[in-house]
């Protein structure tokens, strides 16, 4: 329930997003980033990755995955970017 508060969505939703009955649109997915302050990257990563170099890949994927899901975000939703790449100037 308190996280249904903080991120402002419904405790049913949150309840169906837990058991894969329903997915989050970006802006839900924004709105979860936010409220349990974690990178987007934590929704698409398998916690356990093995590979030869686990932190490289995990850095890689994180910047790849917040990248992709502050382009839509941006797109879609109007809302200011989250993660490391806020406090980045715009280019061009």
């Amino acid at each position: 329930m308190e996280l249904a508060l903080i991120a402002d969505l419904s405790t049913n939703f949150i309840n169906e997003i837990e058991n894969e009955k329903k997915w989050p649109s970006i802006g839900s997915l924004a709105k979860l980033v936010r409220a349990l302050s974690v990178e987007p990257v934590h929704f698409f990563a398998p916690e356990t990755i093995v590979f030869n170099d686990t932190e490289m890949l995990k850095a890689e994927l994180s910047t790849l995955i917040t990248a992709i899901v502050n382009e839509r975000i941006e797109r879609y939703a109007g809302n200011p970017p989250i993660g490391p790449e806020a406090n980045k100037p715009k280019m061009g």
